[in-house]
């Protein structure tokens, strides 16, 4: 079984470590994981089924799963996917880009949309 909590924390923390080392292309890849994760759980939590797609269409999965059943579910996907430093533009296939396709403003633009959600769902805070 999925442990999208865990997952979501081990991808942050080794996006950390990566951004650290200036490898901001595979750091921002993490990230992405980490919030897909982090969504995927976010459904479950609501009795939605996680929806087994990537970012960007994790998206719409989760705006279709999440409609009424709680209050901000758009606010959510509003604070991921605007602004240059959005998860929008954020792709499972980036990982086959070349070097330099993700720069430092844009990793930690992703940091800390990312972090802001799990944050909101207590993830920051376990081990």
């Amino acid at each position: 079984m999925a442990d999208y909590v865990q997952a979501a924390i081990r991808h942050w923390r080794d996006s950390s470590d990566l951004g650290e080392l200036s490898r901001f292309d595979n750091a921002s890849h993490l990230l992405g994981f980490a919030l897909e994760c982090a969504l995927k759980e976010k459904m479950q939590l609501a009795g939605a089924k996680a929806a087994k797609v990537h970012i960007p269409e994790l998206f719409s999965a989760y705006r279709a799963r999440m409609k009424g059943r709680q209050v901000g579910f758009s606010m959510d996907i509003n604070l991921l996917a605007s602004g240059p430093d959005s998860f929008f533009d954020w792709n499972v296939s980036d990982r086959y880009e070349a070097d330099g396709h993700v720069t430092e403003v844009v990793w930690k633009g992703r940091k800390r949309r990312a972090g802001q959600f799990l944050a909101s769902l207590g993830m920051m805070r376990k081990k």
